[in-house]
């Protein structure tokens, strides 16, 4: 790639890796996950226009897919930044924990690039990529689906894009303003860029009625009554995760598949 291409690309990825980690630090959903259309290269192809990006750049674009691409609820920095906040809290060494992330990611990388390697040429890419497998195959064949429709079809800047991105990021900002100048403020603006994406489709419901209850307490016991419920609540999402994990260790000590414990 070039160099005109890779820093805006990077500066287009950190500062989502920024919100992203703020999203998850203000709120903590349980997903946050911006399908397909929000990535670096999306943003370059809609502001610059393939023609000026060029075939060399846009060529390595579907590699840069396992890290700014699809969902991003495999994204690093906002679990970097929840181990800090529990050694934090915990009275760890912080140096040894940044040292133990590294080697975790060395380590992890080759380990998964292997596992990923293995498994698609021992079952196929077509098996792997459907529906509880690894998933890998179709995601980069929609990718470089994506990368031949560019090359053969050449496309300008697109103004109606970068309008829309305009207005967006203003009325991101407008409700960033109201939030910080009106205690009652409802509306939080990672709500808005959460809604945009269909992780949310995962668990709405959820939302609705954690809304509801959290009103119940306050309404009727106050502050401390709903505090007391959290402990509750808490209890109820560990139960589950537990629940979730004893069937996907039964599923692999069997072989075979048992119970799905989290969407996608």
């Amino acid at each position: 790639m070039t160099l005109t291409i890779i820093l805006p690309f990077f500066v287009f990825f950190y500062l989502f890796s920024l919100a992203l980690t703020r999203i998850r630090a203000e709120i903590g959903p349980p997903a946050h996950e911006m399908a397909f259309g929000v990535n670096a290269q999306n943003f370059l192809v809609k502001i610059l226009g393939t023609r000026m990006i060029g075939p060399r750049n846009l060529s390595i674009f579907p590699l840069f897919w396992f890290f700014s691409g699809r969902g991003y609820r495999e994204h690093i920095m906002p679990h970097q930044l929840e181990s800090y906040k529990m050694a934090e809290r915990s009275n760890m060494n912080t140096k040894k924990l940044t040292i133990a992330m590294i080697l975790a990611i060395a380590v992890g990388s080759i380990a998964s690039f292997w596992a990923i390697l293995s498994e698609l040429y021992r079952l196929g890419g077509a098996v792997t990529g459907a529906g509880g497998g690894i998933g890998s195959s179709i995601a980069v064949i929609y990718q470089f689906d994506w990368l031949e429709n560019l090359l053969i079809y050449p496309c300008e800047t697109d103004l109606t894009a970068i309008i829309f991105m305009l207005a967006g990021g203003i009325f991101t900002l407008a409700l960033i303003l109201a939030r910080m100048k009106f205690m009652w403020w409802p509306l939080h603006p990672a709500g808005y860029a959460l809604a945009t994406g269909f992780g949310v489709e995962y668990f709405w419901s959820c939302l609705i009625i954690s809304s509801m209850l959290k009103w119940f307490f306050l309404k009727l016991g106050g502050v401390s009554s709903y505090r007391q419920a959290i402990l509750l609540f808490f209890g109820v999402i560990l139960g589950e995760y537990c629940v979730g994990a004893f069937w996907s260790v039964l599923s692999v000590v069997i072989g075979q598949p048992i119970y799905d414990f989290a969407p996608g």
